[in-house]
Order: structure tokens, then C-alpha cells, then sequence
């Protein structure tokens, strides 16, 4: 049976003297757990070199936080298994992670939203990645799911407004119920109405 795995992704956080600190910190207490579980750091890369002087004879393994597909070639702040190859062990290939936020932060404008709603479009994809077939490439899969889940959480304040809109012709004579204000409820929902078919095609899809 193969030891259980941890990994510490380290993203973009630690300076050099903390990361420097912190791998040793790491080294120390996981001395002991050896034999039952492997650990693997993941610095960022400007910090690779750094902390790779530091496992040799230790129990924790190094990893690389992304990598290209590519093993070289005209690609700006990437880096290709090439470059990587003898000095890590390990590599977190999140090929798709920064289009889905890019994805999420066009819709969302806000870069918290976005990191939200990556997220949540991440934990859906994982839940049921059984259903996914391979009919489309990975990518197209999980846009739609992101995009899904956008919808989702936009649609549901107009839940109840759709509602009362779709049954305009289906209210019951008021009881007790002024004619003013039966026709101000009439009125109002007329007014809604045609404010919504004044919307661009993709601000109607919140709809």
C-alpha cells in the first residue's frame, strides 16, 4: 500500500529568508513521520534552487508549483519540464487554473467573486468528474461548469420577480384590495416587463 501523500503548496507566499525558514522548520518535524507518510513541499519558483540545498538526506521531496506542456519556446513566466527536470520530484500541473479564473473574473468583475466562484466551479468539476466522458477536450467541460455555477448564483434574486411575472394573468381578484393599488401592481409589473426586453442578450441570460 502506498504511503499517504502531503503536499504543501506554498503558492505565491514566503519571501527567501522566510521560505528558507520555513523548509527547515518542515524538515524537523517531519523527521519522525517518515516511514508512514511522504511529504512534499512546493515553494515558489523563484525559491526552488534555494530549498533544494536544503532536503538532500532529509524526508521531505521537492515540487514544482506548474509547469508547460512545452519543452521550450516563446512562452513568457512559464517553465518546462526541461528546466525542471533533476531538480524537482514532483510537479502541480493546474494547466487550467488561471483560465478559469480569468473566466470567472470576466463575469464576476471583482477578483474575490472570482476566486469564489473558481473555486466552487472546482469542487462541482471534482464531484462529478465520473460524468465526464471525454466527448469534449477537459477545458470545455469545466468553462461550462463555471459558468453554470455564475448563472446559479445570478439568477436566484430574480427567482421570485420571474415568478410573478410569469403569472401576471393568473391573480386572483383581490379581496379588500383597492382599484388604485391593483392597477399600480399592474402598472408596475407592465413597467418590469418592458424594462427586461430592453436587455442585451448576454445581460438576459442572468434571466
Amino acid at each position: 500500500m502506498r504511503k499517504p501523500l502531503v503536499v504543501g503548496n506554498w503558492k505565491m507566499n514566503t519571501t527567501q529568508q522566510e521560505a528558507t525558514i520555513l523548509t527547515r522548520s518542515v524538515v524537523d518535524s517531519v523527521s519522525a513521520y517518515a516511514a508512514s507518510v511522504e511529504v512534499v513541499l512546493l515553494p515558489p519558483f523563484p525559491w526552488l534552487t534555494d530549498i533544494a540545498r536544503l532536503l538532500p538526506g532529509s524526508a521531505v521531496a521537492l515540487g514544482a508549483q506548474n509547469m508547460h506542456t512545452e519543452s521550450g519556446g516563446a512562452y513568457t513566466g512559464e517553465v518546462s519540464p526541461r528546466m525542471l527536470k533533476g531538480l524537482c520530484r514532483y510537479v502541480l500541473v493546474g494547466q487550467y487554473e488561471r483560465r478559469i479564473y480569468s473566466l470567472a473574473l470576466y463575469y464576476c468583475h471583482n477578483s474575490q467573486d472570482a476566486e469564489d466562484l473558481s473555486q466552487e466551479a472546482w469542487l462541482r468539476a471534482f464531484r462529478a468528474i465520473s460524468t465526464f466522458k471525454g466527448e469534449s477536450n477537459f477545458y470545455t467541460w469545466i468553462r461550462r461548469i463555471t459558468i453554470n455555477c455564475f448563472l446559479n448564483h445570478e439568477r436566484a434574486p430574480f427567482a421570485r420577480l420571474r415568478s410573478l411575472l410569469s403569472h401576471e394573468d393568473e391573480y386572483p381578484a383581490p379581496v379588500q384590495h383597492s382599484l388604485e393599488h391593483s392597477l399600480h401592481d399592474r402598472m408596475l409589473l407592465q413597467k418590469v416587463g418592458g424594462a427586461l426586453g430592453q436587455l442585451t442578450p448576454r445581460q438576459r441570460l442572468i434571466f
